[in-house]
């Protein structure tokens, strides 16, 4: 097996949440968990992007969105980043791929968007969520440009639902 396949094994791999990386650290009576593959997570999706960017020839993209992609869409904020730039991309560039599974994206997608934080949250947790949403609407437009996507009920009744 060539370095180039053995990086690429280990970046699919690490693109799962592992229950084994979560821990709960106690903080006076307070509990707090901490998941240690988030870097990790968060780097591998980075690669796949990069990959995407320089070798989509030989990536079958297909295979990528189901389903490594959508469990990175209902993941953590700061790897849901790059799922939301790598789904833009795939549906410009892999339109027919992304056509295929939109259905199953519309969920995830929707979950971010109407994520409202608490009432007490700081400054920081609201801005992280707008930066949020905004790039799932912005993953949504690039959907919605997609040739075909109209003719999908998901992701129509989805764009026509009122708040």
């Amino acid at each position: 097996m060539n370095n180039g396949v053995f990086i690429c094994h280990c970046a699919l791999f690490s693109l799962f949440l592992q229950k084994e990386l979560i821990r709960t650290v106690d903080l006076g009576p307070f509990k707090h968990t901490v998941d240690d593959g988030l870097e990790l997570r968060k780097a591998a999706f980075e690669c796949v992007d990069t990959l995407l960017d320089s070798c989509l020839d030989q990536v079958n993209p297909s295979s990528f969105i189901v389903p490594y992609l959508l469990s990175g869409l209902d993941d953590h904020y700061d790897v849901k980043m790059p799922c939301h730039l790598i789904l833009s991309k795939l549906a410009d560039k892999c339109p027919s791929a992304v056509l295929a599974v939109l259905d199953s994206l519309v969920d995830p997608l929707q979950k971010t968007i109407n994520f409202r934080t608490k009432q007490d949250a700081v400054k920081q947790e609201v801005d992280r969520n707008e930066d949020m949403i905004r790039s799932a609407l912005r993953t949504i437009a690039s959907l919605n440009r997609i040739r075909y996507a109209k003719i999908f009920v998901r992701l129509i009744s989805f764009l026509h639902d009122d708040p």
